[in-house]
């Protein structure tokens, strides 16, 4: 069985987070169709700010940085939509800059963490 790690239990299932309004909200199970929407909508958000020959090492140009914060926000709204379970009207009403950091930013870690741990066991490293 592979070890927990820290960020998994960030964004268990089940943990309550109270929000800045005072709202409690449960943390949804991360079922398999809601985790393929979240993918394609960060790969759309990447594809569209970052220039197609962008490389690891190369730094990212003032006006693609531009267009990836442009779309980054809209995107965020979706993804915490998807995860809780509520429409992105609910979101933009009811959390604040905290709370999507609260609920999107360990969500992000893990599907991150989750992509590359995926590749370096395909690639056999």
């Amino acid at each position: 069985m592979p070890k927990e790690k820290p960020i998994d239990a960030f964004v268990e299932e089940g943990r309550e987070i109270e929000l800045s309004n005072g709202e409690r909200i449960t943390i949804p199970k991360l079922a398999w169709g809601k985790e393929l929407k979240i993918y394609k909508l960060l790969s759309e958000v990447m594809e569209k700010a970052l220039p197609e020959d962008a490389s690891p090492d190369q730094p990212i140009s003032p006006k693609a940085a531009m267009r990836l914060l442009t779309e980054f926000g809209d995107v965020m709204s979706k993804i915490a939509a998807l995860f809780l379970g509520k429409d992105e009207k609910w979101v933009e009403e009811n959390l604040s800059a905290e709370d999507m950091i609260n609920v999107i930013l360990p969500l992000s870690l893990k599907t991150f963490r989750k992509i590359s741990d995926g590749m370096t066991n395909a690639l056999g490293r």
